[in-house]
Formats: structure tokens, sequence, C-alpha cells
């Protein structure tokens, strides 16, 4: 998870789990002035599910599964 800083405020993520790595799953959270990022992925055989939640008033590019998509704020389900 990256992000960048705009008027000094945490406003933009780029997120991207690597699932060529020898982990099953992985999760982790970063507090931000707007709130909780939080990111769960797991993966069994050829399936893969990656959560997320993006706090108010921030944007994120989810790269996952070869896609990359856009989201706002909320909690979002991607699915391999």
């Amino acid at each position: 998870m990256r992000g960048q800083h705009q008027e000094k405020c945490l406003s933009w993520l780029w997120i991207a789990p690597d699932l060529t790595c020898r982990l099953d799953w992985a999760e982790g959270s970063h507090e931000t002035v707007y709130g909780k990022v939080w990111i769960h992925w797991e993966k069994e055989d050829d399936k893969a599910v990656l959560i997320v939640e993006i706090p108010p008033n921030t944007e994120a590019e989810v790269e996952f599964a070869g896609k990359v998509s856009q989201v706002q704020s909320g909690r979002h389900i991607f699915m391999k």
C-alpha cells in the first residue's frame, strides 16, 4: 500500500498485493487522518479474494488479478 499526501492528508492509495509470494493470506491496516485503511487477502490454489476498506474522503487504485480498479471510500471485494 502506498499513499500520496495532498494538503498534509493521505487521500489517495495504491493497493497491489503480491499473490506470487509464499503466503496464503495477509492482513493489515493503517490509520490515516481520514480513518483506518484495512486490507485482507487470501489465496487457495488458483482462487484469491481481496477485501479493502477505504476511509471517507479517500480514493484508491487497486491492482488485483491483472486488473486495475479505481474505488472510492467504503468496503470493496475483489475475486479471482
